[in-house]
């Protein structure tokens, strides 16, 4: 399982310092998904589970799927120390979740729809949601990174420093994607689509920064390995000269895709 194993040692990371979704997403999600204190929600590919704790205290129920352990432990963490007890968590690809997963008003899919089979997962959830469910997928999209283009910066200086493919250098290609989101959608049977865009801006200092990008399958500890320490030693010089002063600015935009059936 690629995306399981190449974020191998991101849990922790990820859990504390990818960034926090505007509390505008939420709102949306309830008022698009048609959200009651009675409904039941499903998180596929949930991570650390910002999407289904976020929205836990206003539905009845979430279950949250994802294939990496290490992310569902922090997920528990978290529910936990939050005193959330309408959540469940799975151990499991999307594409094979256990058929007694079924039955709810919506699905989210947030920053994770690239790594699944896509079109097997909107026949999988025609299967699980009922008649008048909907399905959101949820892509964080970067309009600016200040000061001097740092995102950008960063990303050469990975492809670089590791060589070959994205996510896990010359050992792994990630899936190609011919298709967009919204091609993939309007070929399901969840071809009613509306589309909203969420801007929101992410303040970022040199440590916080670097700790996040650990939390990513393009430099987690599971892929850099033994050379992690080489790896955060020129990330930190490189951070040093794109800004002296230690601080990061990134603007940036929700595109969240709302698909219904006919």
């Amino acid at each position: 399982m690629l995306a399981s194993r190449i974020f191998e040692g991101a849990a922790f990371y990820y859990a504390r310092y990818q960034p926090e979704y505007p509390h505008e997403l939420f709102k949306s999600l309830r008022d698009q998904l048609a959200l009651t204190p009675e409904s039941r929600l499903l998180d596929l590919g949930c991570g650390t589970g910002q999407i289904g704790l976020g929205l836990a205290p206003s539905i009845g129920h979430v279950d949250c799927v994802d294939p990496n352990r290490g992310m569902l432990d922090e997920a528990n963490r978290l529910s936990a120390e939050r005193g959330l007890t309408n959540i469940s968590l799975f151990e499991s690809m999307a594409e094979e979740m256990d058929v007694a997963l079924a039955g709810y008003n919506g699905a989210t899919i947030a920053s994770a729809f690239h790594w699944m089979d896509r079109s097997l997962v909107m026949e999988t959830l025609d299967q699980r949601l009922l008649s008048s469910g909907k399905v959101s997928i949820i892509t964080r999209v970067r309009d600016e990174a200040a000061p001097n283009d740092w995102w950008n910066r960063i990303w050469d200086f990975v492809h670089q420093w590791w060589g070959g493919y994205f996510p896990a250098g010359r050992e792994d290609r990630r899936r190609e994607l011919v298709m967009s989101n919204e091609d993939i959608l309007r070929s399901s049977r969840f071809p009613n689509i509306t589309r909203q865009n969420i801007p929101y801006t992410v303040s970022w200092t040199a440590e916080t920064l670097v700790k996040y990008i650990y939390s990513t399958s393009k430099a987690s500890p599971g892929v850099l390995t033994e050379r992690r320490d080489q790896f955060e030693e020129q990330l930190r010089s490189l951070l040093d000269q794109v800004s002296p002063a230690g601080t990061f600015v990134e603007r940036c935009h929700l595109d969240i895709l709302y698909a219904a059936r006919h």
